[in-house]
């Protein structure tokens, strides 16, 4: 007896902490044999990760907690031929599953022998959250319709990111990649369908409640990127890059330009409000926008007014024009817009730009743009509250503006005057030197340019004269 107690305790010992060889996944040291069942033992806020390749046979795995499930590179495929089940049901109030993927080759999987239904369900007051790994579709479904359902008004998805993909419909299947009848946001990762048959089992997504589309990218090969009926409601952001064709029923509530995103879109899109935010800027810099912005006291706009060998004159502008590029002022030290009309915003259009009698430019761009020494000698740029010069590249972001001038010109430092009531053109001068003091031709001192003339000593001990108009 003493013996069998031996050799039990050995076996004990031995398989402590270890993974046998049919488990799939992990919830804390535990292992399960399938994923149903650690899904049923994780403990609410806990993490289900896989350790195996797994087929989910039985059924729906219905969710009715929150946890985390890891993919950790793993596959997990549904396996129910001519059922309608599907491999994840998010249902109830505390029905909340988020999927990532800890893997550095992010190759997590989620997908179907044969579609039943939805790999994804969110019904009820269920919740999504995608932030890694692919969720993809049987290459040849029977029975199968879209990828992930938002079914009802209280389900609610979220795409930070990973891949969310279709490769073909079934005959008059829903809506191809994600059907959102409740709220979905997407903040990043990729949303694609590259079924080759028009329908509507051949877009991206399809909108028929309220959706957040601000980063991320959305892609269809055949159909509609994104499709939001009647019933649709959308926030867009510039961002989101979106390949396919677009159909937005409803004119879109907010657009928001993304700042340091480049702006471009597939087609003209008609907006209720337009806002774009850079958040703590210098008192100077430079802009370019696709909309006209409501005015606001705390900015002033200039334009490129003329040029000579020592002088820029900068002109104060009351009427500020789409895709026009400034040079900006803010008081406040925040520079953040928006239009509260009706607008559309036009597909293909492409940033101006402004030059002076004699030749210099203020070139506006859209689109994240490198400037060469090299292509464009005689180039200059704000920063820092500073009129520098581009010695060797430079990089400047999207909807902001760079300066040109002609061969030839002096491309030592340049005073700048100003037809305006003198705000305060103060660190716009010389390639990054601050202001010491300012003061008029009596020598009192001031705090900001005022009108007439202006000395301006420099931190570098040089005294400059300012004549503001």
């Amino acid at each position: 007896m003493k013996k069998i107690m031996f050799l039990i305790n050995l076996l004990v010992y031995a398989f402590a902490g270890k993974t046998f060889a049919e488990d799939v996944a992990r919830v804390g040291d535990a292992t399960y044999a399938s994923l149903a069942a650690a899904v049923n033992a994780v403990p609410s806020g806990g993490t289900v990760t896989m350790i195996a390749n797994t087929e989910v046979t039985s059924g729906t795995i219905s969710v009715g907690k929150i946890f985390t499930l890891d993919l950790n590179g793993k596959t997990v495929t549904g396996n129910f031929p001519g059922s309608y089940a599907t491999v994840f049901d998010i249902q109830r109030t505390n029905g909340n599953l988020t999927i990532e993927d800890s893997s550095e080759e992010q190759s997590g999987k989620i997908t179907c022998v044969d579609n039943g239904q939805y790999i994804i369900l969110i019904s009820v007051h269920g919740k999504f959250t995608m932030n890694g790994g692919t969720i993809i579709s049987p290459s040849n479904p029977s029975n199968g319709c879209c990828v992930v359902n938002v079914a009802e008004a209280e389900a609610v998805l979220v795409v930070n990111g990973g891949v969310i993909t279709s490769s073909k419909g079934r005959s008059n299947s829903i809506y191809g990649v994600i059907n959102n009848l409740g709220t979905a946001t997407i903040n990043g990762g990729s949303i694609i369908n590259t079924y080759s048959v028009s329908g509507m089992e051949s877009r991206a997504i399809q909108n028929n409640s309220v959706l957040y589309a601000y980063s991320g990218s959305v892609k269809s090969s055949n159909e509609y990127a994104l499709y939001s009926g009647p019933k649709g409601t959308v926030f867009m952001g510039s961002g989101l890059m979106m390949e396919g064709s677009v159909f937005i029923k409803n004119p879109i509530n907010e657009y928001v330009l993304t700042d340091n995103a480049d702006f471009s879109l597939p087609t003209d899109l008609s907006v209720n409000k337009i806002t774009y935010n850079r958040g703590n800027s210098n008192a100077f810099g430079t802009v370019c926008l696709p909309f006209v912005p409501d005015s606001k006291a705390t900015i002033t706009y200039y334009t490129l007014k003329e040029a000579d060998e020592n002088t820029l004159t900068l002109e104060t502008v009351n009427n500020v024009e789409a895709n026009t590029p400034y040079v900006y002022y803010t008081e406040d030290g925040t520079f953040n817009v928006s239009r509260e009309t009706v607008t559309t915003l036009s597909a293909g259009v492409t940033a101006g730009s402004v030059t002076s009698s004699n030749g210099w430019t203020l070139k506006g761009i859209y689109a994240h743009t490198t400037v060469y020494e090299a292509v464009e000698p005689n180039s200059y740029y704000i920063k820092n509250n500073a009129f520098c010069k581009v010695n060797g590249n430079f990089n400047i972001k999207p909807l902001r503006a760079y300066f040109t001038a002609p061969s030839g010109a002096n491309s030592g430092r340049y005073e700048i005057s100003v037809i305006d009531e003198a705000t305060a053109l103060s660190n716009l001068i010389d390639e990054g030197l601050s202001v010491r003091s300012i003061r008029d031709v009596n020598g009192m001192r001031h705090s900001k340019l005022q009108r007439g003339v202006n000395l301006v000593t420099m931190s570098n001990g040089i005294t400059k004269k300012v004549i503001v108009k």
